[in-house]
């Protein structure tokens, strides 16, 4: 049972710095700690969300449209879960 809570942290682990290395990482971070509950809907409604939390990510650094958005949430999940489906993207919001 140690050995799964340790895995368990690093992937936690694994998710957060990426989360923290880019800016659409850090604006879903911060949409969480005010949405406890999640995020349930389109990701083009997320992506407009997300944008009161650019603080001033150029367009380089944030995804042109709600696809590379998903692409974003799906690498963070498959880099720290390697058995992620298509539907585990959505852990990331629902708590």
């Amino acid at each position: 049972m140690e050995f799964v809570n340790a895995y368990r942290a690093n992937r936690l682990g694994l998710m957060a710095g990426a989360a923290d290395a880019s800016a659409i990482g850090r604006a879903i971070k911060a949409f969480m700690a005010k949405h406890a509950d999640g995020f349930e809907g389109k990701m083009e409604d997320l992506l407009v969300k997300l944008g009161t939390y650019r603080r001033g990510a150029g367009d380089r650094d944030w995804p042109k449209d709600a696809t590379r958005l998903a692409g974003f949430i799906r690498r963070v999940v498959r880099r720290s879960t390697p058995q992620a489906s298509k539907s585990e993207p959505a852990s990331i919001f629902a708590r």
